[in-house]
C-alpha cells in the first residue's frame, strides 16, 4: 500500500512551500518557481518585441525624415543657384556701370586737362617757362 500522507517542504529555491503525498516524492522543480520562470520570460519576450517594433517605428522615422530634409534641398537649391546667379549677374551689371562711370569721368576729366594746358597756339609751353 502506498503512503498518502501529504508531505510539505521548501522549493529548491527556497521561496516557496511544496507539498506533495509521501509514495510520489518531492517533485525535482517547484511549479510556482517554473511558472515565475516562464512570466518573466514571457515579460522579456515582450518587453523585447515592444522594443523592436520602436526601434523599428524610430528608424522608420528618421528615414522618412530624411527624405523630407532631401525634398526640401532639391526644392530650395534650384532656387537659391538661380537667386546667386542673379545676383552675381546684378553684381557683375553694377560693377561695369559702375566702370563705365569711371571710365568717362576719367575721360571728361583728361579733356578738362587737355584744354586747360592747351592755350590755342599750338606752341608747347617749354620755351615760355624760360
Amino acid at each position: 500500500m502506498k503512503c498518502l500522507q501529504i508531505m510539505m517542504t521548501q522549493c529548491p529555491n527556497g521561496k516557496h512551500t511544496i507539498r506533495y503525498k509521501c509514495h510520489h516524492g518531492p517533485p525535482p522543480n517547484c511549479r510556482e518557481c517554473e511558472q515565475d520562470v516562464k512570466r518573466r520570460e514571457q515579460k522579456a519576450q515582450q518587453d523585447f518585441e515592444l522594443k523592436q517594433k520602436q526601434e523599428a517605428e524610430q528608424l522608420a522615422h528618421v528615414k522618412k525624415m530624411a527624405e523630407i530634409e532631401a525634398e526640401i534641398e532639391r526644392e530650395r537649391q534650384p532656387k537659391l543657384r538661380d537667386a546667386q546667379l542673379a545676383r552675381e549677374r546684378e553684381d557683375a551689371i553694377r560693377q561695369r556701370k559702375e566702370e563705365l562711370a569711371e571710365t568717362i569721368r576719367m575721360a571728361t576729366a583728361g579733356n578738362i586737362q587737355k584744354s586747360t594746358s592747351d592755350d590755342g597756339d599750338g606752341i608747347e609751353d617749354k620755351g615760355r617757362s624760360r
